[in-house]
């Protein structure tokens, strides 16, 4: 719900009827909003039926354009010159000692551009909503019936993925701010395509990265249903445990999750990333909870054989 919600906004954003950027062609208001939502999660979700195969082979294509979209921010701060915001009252610096000085300590705001809050936002607002996006590294951990070695590739892969989006993220953090005031920050939801060398390909960033995420979304969660609905751990579940007889694809699982997520995209995107934020940190305490006691106890089955491993 909330890659959907986030897709929609920006294309809004560049394409409404009233002052698009690159054309006035889409109607605006909430039911509107939500019908393009529903639109999209539609088509990811037939995508999602084809096999999980070809949503593999998908994704190696529309990484490539993520991380070329990813690595134009800081290539625009360096070579985009300054410039005035007339109709923002504001302006960009470009890359600038005093700009970076003056964003790098907190100074919580109200009325933000795309804010939903009318108090002082706080600490736990802003992580609630960027959290979410550094969650997508554990996609593969939800598809692991795929993998031919998941004990290996599941590691290998989560903490390579750490390292990649650790990294692409403190370049676009400190590239930004180091060249973009914090009253421009304030004002342009979109500031990242407006500072940016092609609108374009942030937009092209922004249409990859949801894409793929929804789709793998709706894949990995009916896996994981259909795996607990096959180790019988919640009743009355027997239904999604069934798969497609070529592919063995959850395909109750995918219809299950499609309609769960059609219903949270009635919320507002804020509301949704605060509510995953705490769905996801949930599922990591009850996770290495499980780890600790299945240690502390020495049971007999619990054999982690990823090297780095540790109770302490």
């Amino acid at each position: 719900s909330l890659n959907v919600a986030g897709f929609i906004e920006p294309l809004l954003f560049n394409f409404n009827e009233e002052d698009g950027i690159m054309n006035q062609i889409l109607p605006i208001g909430y039911w509107w909003q939500l019908l393009y939502c529903t639109i999209f999660l539609l088509a990811c979700t037939c995508v999602s039926l084809i096999g999980s195969s070809t949503v593999s082979k998908t994704g190696s294509f529309l990484t490539i354009i993520l991380i070329t979209a990813t690595l134009s921010v800081p290539i625009s701060a360096i070579f985009v010159k300054p410039f005035d915001v007339p109709e923002l009252n504001t302006h960009y610096t470009g890359l600038s000692y005093k700009t970076f000085k003056e964003n790098l300590l907190p100074h919580f705001t109200k009325g933000a551009a795309g804010s939903q809050r009318k108090a002082v936002e706080t600490f736990n607002d802003l992580f609630g909503i960027f959290f979410p996006a550094t969650a997508g590294i554990f996609a593969g951990a939800s598809m692991s019936g795929d993998l031919q070695n998941p004990s290996k590739s599941i590691p290998k892969g989560t903490l390579w993925g750490l390292l990649l989006t650790f990294t692409c993220y403190a370049l676009v953090i400190i590239s930004m701010g180091a060249s973009i005031p914090r009253d421009f920050l304030h004002k342009d939801v979109q500031v990242i395509q407006t500072v940016n060398l092609s609108t374009v390909l942030v937009l092209l960033g922004e249409a990859s990265t949801s894409l793929f995420s929804v789709i793998v979304g709706i894949v990995g969660a009916a896996k994981v249903l259909q795996a607990i609905a096959r180790d019988e751990i919640l009743p009355g579940l027997k239904l999604f445990a069934i798969g497609d007889k070529k592919s063995d694809d959850p395909i109750y699982g995918i219809l299950f999750t499609w309609l769960l997520t059609q219903l949270f995209l009635f919320a507002d995107i804020n509301q949704i990333a605060t509510f995953i934020t705490m769905a996801f940190l949930m599922t990591f305490i009850v996770t290495n909870l499980a780890c600790f006691l299945l240690k502390l106890g020495s049971a007999p089955n619990f054999r982690p054989s990823f090297k780095y491993f540790s109770n302490k």
